[in-house]
């Protein structure tokens, strides 16, 4: 594997597919629910960016906001938070994906991305994709090429 430089914003977790900056949460936060503490990292690989944030809830998307200047990137992985709002079109703004992938599932109920909520960030501009309604999905990137597959094939390239 590789190695970790710390958990701090702007740390870079090094790995055998690049490195991975700690956009949240900072070094010493503690917040009240878990999903604000959720782990959100930052990549780019091929001049392609990535921002894995899973369930980060209202506070710490907040906190992220004011912390980082550029949240820019054109795939964002999220999953459905638990007892917070979901994400919402002000961070999408401030993000600009050019895909969204959801990580959702049919069970427990509340992992379920709502069909409403998979419209409203649809109404981004962004193209988004279930995992609960396509199954896996592969992301590769290469130089001057980058693909969303399942398993039936392309899903989204660029």
């Amino acid at each position: 594997m590789g190695e970790s430089a710390g958990s701090d914003t702007g740390s870079v977790l090094c790995s055998w597919s690049g490195p991975w900056k700690v956009l949240h949460p900072a070094l010493g936060e503690d917040f009240s629910r878990s999903s604000d503490d959720a782990l959100v990292l930052a990549g780019e690989f091929h001049g392609v960016r990535v921002i894995l944030m899973s369930d980060l809830g209202r506070d710490g998307r907040q906190t992220l906001i004011k912390r980082n200047a550029d949240l820019r990137a054109d795939v964002l992985v999220v999953s459905v938070p638990d007892r917070s709002s979901t994400l919402g079109l002000g961070i999408l703004r401030l993000i600009q994906p050019k895909a969204i992938l959801v990580h959702d599932c049919n069970f427990p109920v509340t992992e379920r991305a709502s069909a409403d909520w998979l419209e409203q960030l649809q109404s981004s501009g962004a193209q988004v994709f279930s995992v609960r309604k396509l199954g896996g999905i592969r992301l590769t990137v290469k130089p001057g090429d980058w693909r969303l597959e399942d398993s039936q094939g392309i899903l989204f390239s660029r």
